[in-house]
Formats: structure tokens, C-alpha cells, sequence
């Protein structure tokens, strides 16, 4: 029950309650370094410490005729201090998660994670999902023990919605087995009364303990994540002579590292597949991509440019295409036909 404040501001025994809430025990999975985007992945692999999405679930009741919400507010509040959230998602969106003909597909690691371990609480993924017109939340407390979500209505041009689901990235020392804290709920109902607005807040007695254990962090980052991939080829290789084909090997596989650097990819990351006279490279799960695809177009050229002034008379013409797909593990080609757009109908950019 949620239940108006008195004058200290906390819940009012002796009053009716405003509303009703009911929160969903959380739900916890694991997600390797390698899953992780490139920042958090640095952060997880110095420290030592173990990462977890955390799936959070709240149902606000149906209220009378002429009320509404006008903001909700759900906390988390994680027993160690330790263990804090290093990403708070607002949505399907931020978490990585798609919604297409065939249903829900992962764009991030994590997110290929949270459809696995969703089979557990059948529908929760799918609340995650924004819908248009509704309030979105706005996360408070990253890089925190205490950490939450605000909801926020107060025309009632977007309805704040009553089915939540919520997640999270949570780090944790190494050694910790369990995942222990309280929920809170806070709202504002607005009624209408004679063309005047009445707000009545509500507020939780006591917040709702948890304690959850943790399940045992896999290795290796997860082929199920959509990923970027980027291929290359060199226009009439085999009309290069040996000594050509050799230098013209050496320095396209630097002018593509070079162009990955100045979008801000970590070499260390990418899955390459040499190909003699191209190359399909396969970038980390969580990139930014609209920092990463126009960083890379834009450093093409110049690193084009600087291996043909090295070429000289074996300069190059590269046919380059990008795509997003899901490739499985390999070990001579992608797995995975989603994946594969070969370049041959893109341009290229001239020699030199």
C-alpha cells in the first residue's frame, strides 16, 4: 500500500492509502567482460569485480476515474555499498534490445543475456519496450549503491505507465554470492475535482527487502549480439604480381586499423578475418555506433591516401561495406549469413 505523508513527510498510518504497488522479486544474470561495453569492460577487467544485470519489476493499481499519476518514483537501495550500479538503462533502447517481425533481438551483449535469462518471467522483456506517449524515466544514482528511476507526468500529456520493468548493470566485488537491498515506491496522484487539481502522494510504510543470489559469471562474451561488422577488398588484387599482393597486404591491414583508431575502437576488441585480398572484422558488442560509423567513414579516406603515398605505383582502390548482424564463433569464416554483406556493389574511394 502507498500511503499519503503526514507532516514530517512519511507514510500517515491512520490514512486510507492513495494506491497500491506490487514489486517482482528481482531477476539477476551475468554478463562477462566480454559483453560489456569497451568503458565498463576496462573497469571490470582492472578491479577484479564481477558484473550483473539486474531486472527490476513494479505494477502501480488501476486508479478511479478522474485520478491519475503524476510522477512515481522507484528506488533501489543495494546493502553493500560495494556493489553499485555502473549503468542504469531507461529502456529496450538504452539496454540494446530490438523488437522486429520475428520478435525481441539483442544489438548489445548484455541485452543478448537479458533475452536468456527473461525466459524465466515470461513478459517482462516486453515492458521494457517504450510505447509511444508514455513518460520515460529518468535514472538517478549511477556509480551508486542507492539508485533509482523517476517518472514524471504533470500536464498528463504522458501517461506514466503502470507496468514496469527496469534494469540495470550492477558491479560487485568478486567475492559476493548474493544480491541484498530494499525497493521503494513513491508517487503523486493528481484527481480532478471541479476543474481544480488535487495532488495526494503516496509513499511505502516500509521498503521491500530482497535477497537474491548471484549466478556464476560465464566466460567469454556471447555470439548472439548484434554486431558491426566492416568488409574489405582491394579492387583487381589478382592482377597484382607476388611482391605487390605482399605489400598491398601490409598496408591494408593498417590503413583499416588505422581508421577503426580514429573512430574510437579498441583494436584489442575486434574479431578479424584476413581474406588475402580483404578483410571482414567483426567490432565489440556495445560501441556506440553513431559515434563509430561516421568516425570511421571520415578517417577512411585520409588513411587511404597516406598507404597509397606509400604504395606509389601500387596504389589501391578499397570497395568497403559496414552491417549490422549476429555472427556466431568462427574458425576459418563467419558463422551466420545474417551477417555478410559483401562490398562489391559499394564504392570504393579513388587511389590517392
Amino acid at each position: 500500500m502507498l500511503y499519503p505523508t503526514d507532516g514530517r513527510g512519511s507514510p500517515d498510518p491512520a490514512a486510507e492509502p492513495t494506491t497500491t504497488v506490487r514489486c517482482g522479486r528481482p531477476l539477476s544474470y551475468p554478463v562477462p567482460a566480454g559483453d560489456l561495453p569497451v568503458v565498463l569492460r576496462r573497469r571490470i577487467v582492472a578491479t577484479g569485480e564481477r558484473c550483473f544485470g539486474v531486472l527490476f519489476a513494479f505494477d502501480l493499481a488501476a486508479l478511479p476515474p478522474g485520478h491519475r499519476y503524476s510522477s512515481a518514483r522507484l528506488q533501489v537501495r543495494l546493502a553493500d555499498p560495494r556493489v553499485i550500479a555502473v549503468r542504469i538503462d531507461r529502456d529496450a533502447d538504452t539496454l540494446g534490445l530490438g523488437y522486429g517481425p520475428d520478435g525481441m533481438f539483442p544489438a548489445s551483449g548484455p541485452a543478448a543475456r537479458a533475452l536468456l535469462a527473461g525466459r524465466d518471467r515470461p513478459g517482462w522483456l516486453g515492458r521494457l519496450l517504450p510505447c509511444s506517449g508514455e513518460a520515460r524515466p529518468w535514472p538517478t544514482g549511477t556509480q551508486s549503491h542507492r539508485f533509482g528511476w523517476v517518472y514524471h507526468d504533470p500536464e498528463g500529456d504522458h501517461p506514466v505507465p503502470h507496468h514496469l520493468v527496469l534494469h540495470a548493470l550492477v558491479a560487485a566485488p568478486a567475492g559476493t554470492a548474493e544480491l541484498t537491498g530494499t525497493l521503494a515506491v513513491q508517487v503523486e496522484v493528481v484527481r480532478s475535482l471541479r476543474g481544480r487539481r488535487h495532488p495526494l502522494p503516496g509513499d511505502l510504510r516500509e521498503a521491500v527487502p530482497f535477497t537474491e543470489p548471484l549466478p556464476i559469471v560465464a566466460s567469454g562474451p556471447t555470439g548472439a549480439a548484434v554486431r558491426l561488422c566492416v568488409a574489405a577488398d582491394v579492387e583487381g588484387y589478382s592482377r597484382r604480381g607476388n611482391a605487390s599482393a605482399a605489400r598491398i597486404q601490409q598496408h591494408l591491414v593498417r590503413l583499416l586499423a588505422s581508421a577503426r583508431r580514429r573512430a574510437g575502437v579498441d583494436e584489442s576488441t575486434v574479431d578479424l578475418q584476413p581474406q588475402g585480398d580483404g578483410q571482414f572484422a567483426v567490432l565489440p558488442a556495445g560501441i556506440d555506433e553513431s559515434v563509430v560509423v561516421p568516425g570511421f567513414l571520415a578517417g577512411m579516406p585520409s588513411a587511404l591516401a597516406e598507404a597509397n603515398r606509400q604504395l606509389g605505383d601500387d596504389a589501391i582502390r578499397l570497395r568497403v561495406a559496414l552491417h549490422r548482424g549476429r555472427p556466431g564463433r568462427w574458425s576459418t569464416s563467419p558463422a551466420g549469413g545474417r551477417s555478410v554483406r559483401w562490398p562489391t556493389r559499394c564504392p570504393g574511394w579513388p587511389a590517392g
